[in-house]
């Protein structure tokens, strides 16, 4: 998580930010940083990712990448040749 240092706040906004805050129970900082994600996601700024589509496309490229299939790991290499070597089955 990144550190942000913003210099030069009127004391009237940093006094109005502290109302706001103790009104939402908050600290003054955690009302900062809620006032600077809900603006950076209502610009259209930082796009809240659904983790089920990101793993659908990264499946999908794989796929499409090793003609169809999905890739394996060395370990499951490593182990399905030892297996043949030692005359075990799949």
């Amino acid at each position: 998580m990144a550190t942000l240092t913003i210099r030069k706040v009127p004391d009237n906004v940093r006094d109005g930010l502290r109302v706001r805050a103790a009104k939402n129970g908050r600290s003054l900082e955690a009302e900062a940083r809620d006032i600077l994600a809900a603006a950076s996601l209502s610009k259209g700024l930082v796009k809240p990712i659904d983790p089920d589509k990101a793993f659908a496309k990264l499946r999908a490229s794989l796929r499409k990448a090793n003609k169809g299939k999905m890739p394996t790991g060395v370990v499951d290499e490593f182990l399905r040749e030892r297996r043949r070597e030692w005359g075990e089955d799949e």
